[in-house]
């Protein structure tokens, strides 16, 4: 992989991972179309760490709050019963509830990639399942919309329920598909429950924290097997590139949720899953 693949490929992956276009789609097309080799396993889990990280400063005052709650509620539990009774204030309430939140979201992720694996990799070798797919999410993105303008209230992060998270972690779980877009969906699925959207995407972003580091552990295993594949340059371009891509897709995505819909990007998704499936029905 040279320098300009790197940094190409690591543009890509930082801007559709956040953006509700899909990553995992856009890397099918990509090897599909435009003739790019299999992605080596070291980059592919530099750049997901890369895209975690942009998501860890962007949210940093989140992400502290969440890890100071995390650890509180494990002191709780292996502390005394006094310091189970310790009252907290209002935010330490809600961030350690949040935290079971994202607990319970990720689940249906990781039990759906553990007991579905081959069934995924099969639909990364379908073209046209990525176009299907593709348009799939420009309708999920679409009927978001319209059924949170059905809606007269709107709830907070901290109003947050147990069968919102679990619903939520299942369109997260749908989202291993490539097509279908992991922010598109988690966002679109907190729309359609009633979170207001900046509290859909906040949960949406914190809860892929936990799902792209548990990916990159599992895959970190098998590259102290098979080793490194690139050069220090390349994977290094490509992990800058994926993490200022990230940053600057989550700023779009955040302003677009405060300005306008997510319609805008149903036009994309439509057009391109189109143009994909009627290329390979034209075969």
């Amino acid at each position: 992989m040279s320098v300009l693949d790197a940094l190409i490929l690591g543009l890509v992956q930082g801007l559709t991972e956040f953006l509700p276009v899909s990553s995992s789609g856009h890397l099918v097309l990509m090897q599909h179309y435009l003739g790019v080799r299999q992605i080596g396993l070291s980059f592919d889990v530099l750049v997901h760490l890369a895209t975690l990280l942009a998501v860890v400063v962007y949210f940093w005052p989140d992400v502290k709050k969440l890890v100071i709650a995390f650890f509180s509620i494990i002191r709780g539990a292996l502390g005394s019963r006094s310091a189970r009774r310790t009252r907290l204030d209002a935010e330490s309430r809600v961030y350690r509830r949040l935290v079971w939140m994202v607990i319970l979201g990720a689940i249906p992720a990781a039990l759906a990639g553990f007991f579905l694996e081959d069934f995924f990799k099969k639909l990364f070798e379908s073209v046209l399942v990525v176009g299907l797919a593709l348009m799939a999410t420009g309708l999920i993105l679409w009927g978001a919309e319209w059924l949170q303008g059905q809606k007269q209230r709107r709830r907070e992060l901290g109003a947050m329920t147990s069968l919102d998270a679990l619903l939520i972690g299942i369109g997260q779980a749908v989202a291993i598909i490539p097509g279908i877009s992991r922010s598109g969906t988690t966002i679109a699925t907190a729309l359609a429950r009633g979170l207001d959207r900046v509290a859909a995407a906040r949960y949406s972003f914190l809860l892929s924290l936990p799902v792209i580091f548990g990916a990159g552990l599992l895959q970190a295993r098998d590259i102290l097997k098979v080793g490194v594949e690139y050069s220090w340059q390349a994977l290094a371009v490509g992990g800058v590139a994926s993490f200022v891509a990230g940053l600057l897709a989550i700023r779009v995505l955040m302003a677009v949720l405060e300005r306008s819909k997510l319609t805008i990007f149903s036009y994309y998704c439509w057009a391109l899953g189109l143009v994909v499936v009627l290329t390979q029905l034209a075969k």
